[in-house]
């Protein structure tokens, strides 16, 4: 299970992420500038090396099969107990129909890990998220479960 904090922590992130934090246009800071001008911008208090985390394969996976959804822009981090998948609302594509997709790839890369939230981030800085067990998820895709017995176990929260 993730706790409140940390889901509430990754929708902070993924906000920032979608929303972008890139400079203005125009705007330069000067370490810009003064590489424009040639001069060295090096620095002692800037390390030269800097680890960047890098997308595990199925992160990779599950984002681009949103991508083929349409969606523009989606966020994916595979935790130990399980996967959080985030991405803004696209007013042309069903909700829920998105979740069902990101709730499929992440039981076929991911069947292993306990759960998968769907955060979705909605025009008026709302989220809407929705939880389902891989278990539940996988027994769907093999007709274990139907589709309203599935329902019941998804948790939605809006």
């Amino acid at each position: 299970m993730f706790s409140k904090g940390g889901v509430v922590a990754l929708a902070i992130l993924a906000v920032l992420l979608l929303g972008g934090c890139a400079q203005a246009p125009g705007e330069q800071s000067s370490q810009e500038q003064q590489k424009d001008a040639g001069e060295d911008t090096r620095s002692e208090s800037v390390p030269k090396t800097q680890s960047v985390p890098k997308a595990s394969e199925s992160a990779t996976k599950i984002y681009l099969g949103l991508l083929q959804t349409s969606l523009e822009e989606a966020v994916v981090d595979v935790q130990q107990q399980g996967v959080v998948i985030g991405f803004r609302q696209d007013p042309d594509l069903n909700d829920e129909a998105l979740v069902y997709r990101a709730f499929g790839l992440s039981a076929a890369y991911e069947p292993d890990k306990e759960k998968t939230t769907v955060l979705i981030f909605l025009p008026d800085r709302k989220i809407i998220e929705a939880s389902a067990r891989n278990s539940d998820i996988t027994a769907l895709s093999k007709g274990q479960l139907t589709d309203s017995e599935f329902k019941e176990r998804v948790y939605w929260a809006r």
